[in-house]
């Protein structure tokens, strides 16, 4: 099975030019000084844009520390995503827990993910499936688009809690490709082309795999590759057979080298 098994942390980084800017640094590390809360927070921001992993970390932790409020739960929130390893920031996942549970149950979506995230994925001990699908859940809730995604790895993969489910698993990635999402284009498309809790069609595995190749995914590509090759669901096309296991080999897929 050629499945996409991806993860991440959840992190909102992008912040304009004229943000980074319009930040008078002095100004605004002397009222951070003074324990302004949202100086603390908008000075971890400027950090972040500037990609000081580092101080953007102290001035998050320095404004969740304040006490309650959106703006402590949402630095608490960015704290708690760069105590798991960061740029060049060591993960420290004690310090994630406690920073990312203390927004997670202020529902903010991003910690609630993160946190599920490490559950899922075994950095408070043995992976949890039962608690990573609850703070999924919560995070789903709450406007999350990422946790549909990983929501649907819980069911494909079974185990540590959770049995596997793959009619559940393509319910999941459906919703996720629904938003864009290139890793659940690509496994709703294997889905559908080894018929994989769904019916085998080869032809909505061809749209799927075209939607997540046209987003830059390698595997697609050579997923692609094979089924012109094959004729499976098309015409045989050695033109576009070609085609795309040459851009996969580029992006480092050796089956695809191989297959030139």
């Amino acid at each position: 099975m050629k499945w996409i098994v991806a993860w991440g942390v959840s992190i909102v980084m992008m912040l304009s030019s004229a943000f980074a800017n319009a930040i008078d640094i002095e100004a605004m590390t002397a009222k951070a000084n003074g324990n302004d809360v949202e100086a603390q927070y908008e000075l971890a921001r400027y950090y972040l844009s500037q990609d000081n992993y580092q101080k953007a970390s102290f001035w998050y932790e320095k404004a969740a520390n304040q006490g309650e409020g959106l703006t402590c739960y949402k630095a608490s929130a960015m704290a708690g995503a760069l105590a798991l390893g960061y740029g060049d920031l060591e993960p420290d996942y004690v310090k994630a827990q406690i920073y990312l549970e203390f927004a997670a149950k202020a529902d903010i979506p991003d910690a609630q993910y993160n946190l599920g995230w490490m559950y899922a994925h075994g950095k408070l001990g043995d992976p949890n499936d039962v608690t990573a699908r609850y703070w999924y859940n919560q995070a789903i809730d709450n406007g999350s688009q990422d946790a549909l995604f990983e929501m649907g790895m819980i069911y494909l993969r079974g185990g540590h809690g959770v049995a596997q489910d793959l009619t559940q698993a393509k319910q999941w990635f459906e919703k996720s490709a629904a938003t864009g999402d290139s890793k659940a284009e690509h496994n709703l498309a294997t889905m559908y082309y080894y018929g994989e809790g769904t019916r085998r069609d080869y032809k909505k595995a061809l749209h799927w795999y075209e939607q997540a190749a046209s987003q830059g995914v390698p595997e697609s590509m050579n997923a692609l590759g094979e089924i012109y090759r094959d004729g499976k669901g098309v015409k045989r096309n050695r033109a576009k057979s070609v085609n795309f296991f040459q851009r996969a080999c580029h992006e480092g897929v050796e089956a695809a080298c191989d297959a030139l």
